[in-house]
């Protein structure tokens, strides 16, 4: 990888903040980098949760014999059309044995869920329709089977050869099923990235060591660990850099060489301490992406060296999960191989007032109407940095810039957290 050129002036000032860019612009730069990475071919047992990277074709007709569907007597129907009502029960067709022969339209055979159809038998007498004595079985005066009857036929599914699944479905248990079905043990899937996920700040202290009064935990990086985990990242790294100008610096340099994506915490915003966006400009990398007119979330940044993609995000809880979920998620989506899912449509239950020309991000509550709608309550929070209100929400909606005043009743697009 072509390695960051460094600029020996990176201790000066840097450039003044540029303006704001919208949301929308933001969005549309961040999706389409075009950035995607290689395939490669997994075990079956570990393709869940990823996304496919090749056609899936059905190894043979399915069901790739007639198969009988409802336990029961397997009969001719052209006996039952002629007047018979009693049939002598040849033998037993189980699951998962050779078809029988039916030797006569006198004779059925008795059949299981399952079980091939036997031969001269074209469809099946449930056992809640026939009795049986003596090895005879009579069908009930009720009874009135059809040809065909609870026989799923030959390739009515589909013919050997058709596609099953395309590129780019997201691998879910349904979906491991129809893969195992065609015959596949192993499975082209989009490589999970390599990410780094680093904070920022003297006065972050991990779980598990002592913490002084004017410190504070760290949070947000164990958020985006376990939501990258859950949309399919497999090498997730964490790491931690005190408020130093070179030891950012060094440690980015040393993370583009090794990690595909890159994750920042705090330190993009103007001020005195905030050493991310000026170590990156030093490394003369430039934002694609440095500041949105947004709230939360506002100073977010994002850029790209050598197809490593960069995220420099605010680090309030709030603000992180926010530009997590709209800017992240869909560039980690798209760069695997899928296709982020739009947001849900909702209804809004109370009155927001919000006054700047930003586009509004609210932690909501959500609940589901008597008539099945979906049903957002905003949630009252101090700052970005209240973990207290957002631990009760389930995600945010977007309110866009512009109206001060949105009614209850409107509907508005939700997103839920991971």
């Amino acid at each position: 990888m072509k390695q960051p050129e460094p600029d020996p002036k990176h201790a000066a000032s840097f450039s003044p903040q540029p303006s704001l860019c919208s949301v929308e612009e933001a969005v549309a730069i961040v999706s389409e980098t075009g950035v995607r990475y290689p395939d490669v071919s997994v075990p079956l047992s570990e393709a869940m949760g990823r996304f496919l990277a090749q056609e899936v074709r059905a190894e043979r007709d399915l069901p790739p014999f007639d198969r009988v569907t409802m336990d029961g007597i397997a009969i001719s129907h052209a006996a039952y059309a002629e007047g018979r009502r009693s049939f002598r029960i040849q033998a037993t067709q189980p699951a998962g044995a050779p078809p029988l022969h039916c030797d006569s339209a006198e004779d059925a055979i008795r059949v299981m869920t399952g079980a091939v159809l036997p031969a001269g038998a074209d469809c099946v007498v449930p056992r809640e329709e026939y009795r049986e004595a003596d090895g005879i079985a009579t069908l009930a005066e009720a009874a009135n089977p059809a040809p065909g009857q609870y026989v799923h036929e030959q390739g009515s599914d589909l013919k050997q050869g058709g596609r099953l699944l395309a590129p780019g479905v997201a691998i879910r248990s349904n979906e491991m099923s129809v893969i195992a079905s065609s015959g596949l043990a192993t499975v082209r899937v989009c490589r999970a990235p390599t990410v780094a996920i680093v904070s920022t700040g003297d006065e972050l202290v991990d779980v598990g060591r002592p913490i002084l009064p004017h410190q504070v935990r760290m949070s947000t990086h164990h958020a985006l660990h376990a939501a990258l985990s859950r949309l399919g990242a497999r090498r997730i790294s964490t790491f931690h850099i005190p408020d130093d100008f070179d030891q950012v610096r060094n440690t980015l340099v040393a993370l583009l060489g090794r990690f595909d994506l890159i994750i920042t915490l705090g330190g993009v915003a103007a001020g005195d301490f905030d050493f991310v966006s000026r170590a990156l400009e030093s490394l003369r990398i430039p934002p694609m992406v440095q500041g949105v007119a947004q709230r939360p979330g506002k100073p977010l940044w994002f850029g790209l060296h050598d197809q490593k993609a960069i995220f420099g995000l605010p680090g309030n809880p709030l603000s992180t999960l926010v530009c997590l979920h709209k800017y992240v998620r869909p560039f980690f989506e798209r760069a695997i191989g899928g296709e982020p899912a739009p947001p849900i449509p909702a209804v809004l239950e109370a009155d927001v007032e919000f006054a700047p020309a930003l586009t509004f991000f609210p932690p909501v509550r959500m609940r589901h109407t008597e008539s099945g709608q979906i049903a957002v309550t905003p949630a009252r929070y101090n700052t970005s940095g209240n973990m207290v209100a957002l631990a009760e929400t389930d995600g945010f909606i977007e309110l866009p810039a512009g109206p001060s005043h949105f009614p209850a009743g409107s509907i508005v697009p939700l997103t839920l957290w991971i």
